[in-house]
C-alpha cells in the first residue's frame, strides 16, 4: 500500500461523493437519462474500491484488529448511504404526491368550470327553446307553439274523429286602454287576462297568446260544439270581473269564434282562419258574443273580400254618384239645402245602396277617401246649382 494509492482512492471518494448528489438532484427532478445511471454506478464503484482501500490501510498500520473498525466504518458508511438514498426517494415521492395532489386539484376545478359552462349552455339553449314557443309578456304558448299543437292534433285525429275545438277571441275597447292608460297597464291587463283565461279554461284546453290582444284556446276531441260554446260562455262571464291594475279596474269583453274540425277545416291552417273569420263575425254581431263558423261563411268571406278589392277601384273607375235629396222648410215651403247621398254604380252588381259597401269602407279605412270624394263632388255641384240662379 503507497500514498499514491490513497491519493487516487481520495479523488474516487469525491467522484462519489459527487456521484451521490447528481443521484439525488436527478430522483427529485424524476429523471430518467443516462446521466443518472453513470452517477449510481460511480456511486457503487467509489463504495466498492474505498473499501478495499480501507481495508489495505487497517492491514497495513492497524494490525489484526484493524478490520473490525473497517468494518464499522463500512457499515456506518452504508447506512448513511441507505438513508441518504431513502431521504432522497422520499422526498422525490413527497414531491410526487405533491405534483399529483396538484394536478387533480387542477383537474377537479377545470372539470367544475366545464360543468358550469356546459349548464350553462343548456339553460341557454332551454330559454331560447322557450322564448321560440311561448309569449314573452304573458308566457303563454305563442302563435308558433299553438300552431304546431294544433297540427299534432288534427294528425293524431281519425277519420270518424271530431270535436276538436279552436276558440279565437279578441279584447273588445283594449285599443282604448293602450291609448288612455299606456302600454304599461295594458300589458299589466294582458298578463291577467291570460291568467284569467288559463283558470278558466283549466288544464284540458290549451290557451295561446298569438299576439296583441288576440287569445287562441284549443280544446280536444270530443269537446264538440256544445263543450267550446261553453268554454266560451265561461270565458265571457270571467271577463266581466273587474281587473285591478294599479289604482284602476278594468271591465273587459271580447268577442269569440268557433271552428270544430272536421266540418269547418281539415287542416290547422283552414281551422284557425276559420275561427279568425268567425270572430270577426261576433264582433259585426255587436261584440261581447260567441259566433260559430257557418258553412256559407266561406261563400260570404269569399263575396266580401271581391267586393273589397272593387270597392278600392270604384274611385278610380268613376263608379260612385251622388244622389241629391231636397230639404223642405216646412213653414214656409222653401228649399232648405240638399241632402248628398252616395251610391255604387257597380259593374256587375248594378245600383249599391250605403248600406251594401260603407261598413266595408269603414272597415279598410277607405270611407276616408269616400268621404272626401262627396264633399268635393256635393260642393262643385252646389256651385253650378249657384252660378245657374238656382238659390
Amino acid at each position: 500500500m503507497n500514498w499514491i494509492t490513497v491519493g487516487f482512492d481520495g479523488v474516487l471518494f469525491v467522484v462519489g461523493i459527487w456521484a451521490v448528489l447528481q443521484v439525488k438532484h436527478l430522483a427529485v427532478s424524476n429523471s430518467r437519462s443516462g446521466p443518472a445511471f453513470l452517477a449510481a454506478g460511480l456511486v457503487l464503484l467509489s463504495f466498492v474500491h474505498l473499501a478495499e482501500t480501507l481495508l489495505a490501510i487497517a492491514f497495513d498500520f492497524g494490525g489484526p484488529g484493524a478490520p473490525e473498525i473497517v468494518h464499522r466504518i463500512l457499515v456506518f458508511g452504508g447506512f448513511v448511504l441507505v438513508g441518504l438514498g431513502l431521504s432522497t426517494v422520499a422526498r422525490a415521492l413527497q414531491r410526487s404526491h405533491n405534483a399529483l395532489t396538484r394536478h387533480a386539484e387542477e383537474f377537479e376545478l377545470k372539470n367544475q368550470q366545464l360543468s358550469a359552462e356546459v349548464a350553462m349552455r343548456i339553460r341557454a339553449e332551454e330559454e331560447t327553446s322557450y322564448l321560440a314557443y311561448h309569449d314573452a309578456l304573458t308566457g303563454l304558448p305563442n302563435r308558433l307553439h299553438f300552431r304546431k299543437a294544433l297540427e299534432e292534433a288534427v294528425g293524431d285525429a281519425g277519420p270518424g274523429d271530431a270535436g276538436l275545438a279552436v276558440l279565437f277571441l279578441d279584447l273588445d275597447g283594449f285599443k282604448l286602454v293602450n291609448d288612455s292608460a299606456g302600454h304599461t297597464v295594458g300589458d299589466a291587463l294582458l298578463t291577467s287576462v291570460a291568467r284569467s283565461l288559463k283558470t278558466t279554461v283549466g288544464a284540458d284546453g290549451m290557451v295561446a297568446r298569438p299576439g296583441g290582444d288576440e287569445f287562441t284556446v284549443l280544446l280536444p276531441q270530443g269537446s264538440g260544439v256544445e263543450r267550446a260554446i261553453e268554454v266560451g260562455e265561461s270565458i265571457l262571464r270571467s271577463l266581466t270581473s273587474p281587473f285591478a291594475i294599479g289604482a284602476q279596474l278594468f271591465h273587459m269583453n271580447a268577442s269569440i269564434g268557433i271552428s270544430i274540425y272536421p266540418g269547418d277545416g281539415h287542416d290547422a291552417e283552414t281551422l284557425m282562419r276559420s275561427a279568425d273569420t268567425a270572430m270577426y263575425l261576433a264582433k259585426e254581431h255587436g261584440r261581447g258574443n260567441i259566433q260559430l263558423y257557418p258553412d256559407e261563411m266561406s261563400q260570404q268571406l269569399g263575396d266580401r273580400l271581391q267586393l273589397e278589392n272593387d270597392l278600392r277601384l270604384a274611385i278610380e273607375r268613376d263608379e260612385l254618384t251622388v244622389y241629391y235629396q231636397p230639404v223642405i222648410n216646412v213653414a214656409s215651403g222653401e228649399l232648405a239645402g240638399m241632402e248628398a247621398l252616395i251610391r255604387w254604380q257597380h259593374p256587375g252588381r248594378g245600383l249599391l245602396a250605403p248600406d251594401e259597401f260603407i261598413h266595408i269602407a269603414e272597415a279598410t279605412g277607405l270611407i276616408h277617401a269616400i268621404g272626401d270624394w262627396v264633399l268635393m263632388t256635393a260642393c262643385r255641384q252646389a256651385r253650378e246649382w249657384i252660378d245657374s240662379g238656382l238659390h
